[in-house]
């Protein structure tokens, strides 16, 4: 499960559907994600989440997320 605190970065509708546009394009083009970073994980188990998840937020230093390793993480 990957969730995105949209409240937390997104002041408009527009800014929404953008932000969502560029992430599920770069998906589906395989591409890193090289405008958002993990901001958190959380590991299923007691007390915790139902499924391993990760947290994304819209990242401004320029260091993305490689996409292959998203992949791996929740092949595990």
């Amino acid at each position: 499960m990957i969730l995105i605190p949209l409240k937390k970065f997104c002041q408009t509708t527009t800014d929404v559907t953008e932000l969502i546009s560029k992430l599920f394009n770069d998906v589906r083009q395989q591409k890193d994600l090289n405008d958002f970073k993990i901001a958190k994980e959380v590991k299923k188990g007691f007390g915790k989440a139902l499924a391993d998840s990760l947290i994304l937020e819209p990242n401004f230093n320029g260091l993305g997320i490689d996409f292959k390793k998203i992949i791996e993480y929740f092949k595990k």
